[in-house]
């Protein structure tokens, strides 16, 4: 019983689906005259209102034998009377099944709105697009928008994402539009990029693509002023990690590296390489990600009340935009602007802002030190006098001092104000989690050398309630010899007169 239900149901379910939605398939299903619009075309399919009620348009899918690449698209009016008049044809809309490979391309009348929808691709990357005509007062179709979204693995490509309204292209009958005259007229007064060229990138920049890696994209410009304007700035992906290089020229010498960041981007979920976008302008470089964000609104520049969001598909997006500035005192880039912009629409400004903070909400914040722990660290403590543990160096200057305890006596760097100390959130094992620590007077040194004789050159017994400046590396006291919260491995020292 319960099956002979469900066989009912299913077959009630397709009945439903073909009388509303496929139409008539042979041309004696059509309206009483359509035969002669039809001619010596095949019919694909049919529908709109005219067909089932006394008056209204009908949409034709036909195959022209002389045009195996493309369906023509056929508009009727029907009236009241039942005569029929051509309102509109198009033969460069809807694709044919061999252009299409494993996609689909259809048209359907709803209302007075005429869509063409596709898909491209395989199932691992793919793009969908749809083109929206409305009926205007005149009874004919002309443009309204047009979409495309592009995804790789589930996940959209945001840079590739199109949409362009009948503002941008100005008034396009059906009959005279296809999807190129629809981005050629949308193009109009626009300076686009050049594509990137992969095939050169992975050349040149050979030697700074470490194994298992592969070049997402890349950017060339003039990053510290040198006026050599073919600095390089490059971002590197494996299957669990991404990377920021930057590359500076040098004179008939190649390249030297200037900056690594493994902790600029975000890659877990929803990660998608093609969402990276790398900008240098004379002594700035900007690092730029779109990831999935708020629900898309309509477009207000529609007029019609006639809006599905099955024409409108475009969903909201973030961008992160992370701009950095050459710093020549310290030989360095540092951080400049932290922005996230809120998106509704692919437009050129954002619908709002996350958050837009500059040097001034996060101080001195350096390209190699930048991740989520050193932005929220810096902000926390306004950028002053804040460090970072191992693996980063840090610079430091202070007066070293000899302390003795328990019959122990070791040596102490005390900066010349106290510093802040910040983690890395990201490490999970707590019992080798390093801490913020604020305010921090008093640094062991440990050298690699047992007897620490020198260091530089430099005896550091003679260094002692002297000034210096130290390159090393800090992390926690947590041995029964290290006296201090934080220790600093020191491997560069340097007098100060």
């Amino acid at each position: 019983m319960k099956t002979s239900q469900l066989f009912l149901s299913l077959t009630m379910a397709l009945l439903f689906l073909f009388e509303n939605q496929v139409g008539a398939q042979t041309v004696n299903d059509l309206p009483k005259g359509c035969a002669a619009y039809i001619g010596q075309r095949s019919l694909i399919s049919a529908a709109g209102p005219g067909l089932k009620e006394k008056a209204g348009d009908i949409l034709l899918e036909l195959k022209d034998p002389e045009n195996e690449d493309w369906r023509v698209v056929l508009l009727l009016h029907k009236a009241a009377d039942g005569k029929l008049e051509q309102i509109g044809e198009n033969s460069a809309l809807v694709m044919a099944p061999d252009m299409l490979g494993g996609g689909s391309c259809t048209a359907a009348l709803n209302g007075p709105c005429l869509t063409i929808d596709w898909r491209l691709g395989s199932s691992s990357a793919y793009s969908t697009g749809s083109m929206v005509f409305v009926k205007a007062k005149d009874d004919k179709y002309y443009f309204n928008t047009y979409c495309l979204r592009t995804q790789n693995y589930g996940i959209e490509n945001y840079y590739a994402r199109d949409y362009v309204n009948a503002v941008q292209t100005g008034q396009l009958p059906f009959d005279n539009t296809s999807e190129a005259k629809i981005l050629q007229l949308a193009a109009r007064g626009k300076v686009l990029e050049k594509p990137v060229d992969f095939a050169r990138g992975n050349q040149v920049f050979k030697a700074f693509i470490p194994k298992g890696f592969r070049l997402a994209t890349f950017a060339v410009g003039d990053i510290n002023l040198d006026g050599q304007k073919i600095d390089a700035l490059l971002f590197l992906y494996n299957q669990s990690e991404s990377r920021i290089r930057l590359l500076l020229s040098q004179t008939g010498m190649g390249y030297r590296l200037g900056g690594d960041n493994s902790r600029i981007l975000a890659t877990g979920e929803g990660f998608n390489s093609n969402n990276v976008h790398l900008v240098i302008k004379e002594g700035y470089f900007t690092v730029e990600q779109r990831s999935a964000g708020v629900k898309r609104n309509h477009d207000d520049s529609r007029s019609d009340d006639h809006q599905n969001e099955k024409n409108n598909p475009l969903a909201g997006f973030v961008q992160n935009e992370i701009t950095f500035k050459w710093d020549t005192a310290s030989g360095e880039p540092l951080l400049h602007r932290f922005q996230a912009g809120l998106f509704t629409a692919p437009d050129k400004a954002p619908a709002s802002m996350a958050f837009d903070l500059n040097k001034n909400n996060f101080g001195k914040v350096a390209f190699s030190h930048m991740n989520t722990a050193a932005f929220t660290a810096a902000r926390k403590f306004k950028g002053k006098n804040v460090f970072y543990y191992d693996p980063a160096i840090s610079k430091m200057t202070g007066t070293i001092v000899r302390v003795k305890e328990d019959e122990q006596s070791y040596f102490i760097l005390r900066p010349d104000a106290p510093v802040n100390i910040i983690a890395d959130p990201a490490e999970p094992d707590p019992e080798i989690r390093d801490h913020d620590l604020k305010d921090v007077a008093e640094i062991q040194l440990y050298f690699m050398s047992t007897h620490a004789a020198m260091i530089s050159g430099y005896c550091i017994a003679s260094m002692l309630n002297k000034r210096v400046t130290l390159w090393g590396q800090l992390f926690t006291g947590r041995t029964a010899d290290q006296k201090a919260a934080v220790l600093m491995e020191v491997n560069q020292l340097k007098p100060v007169n």
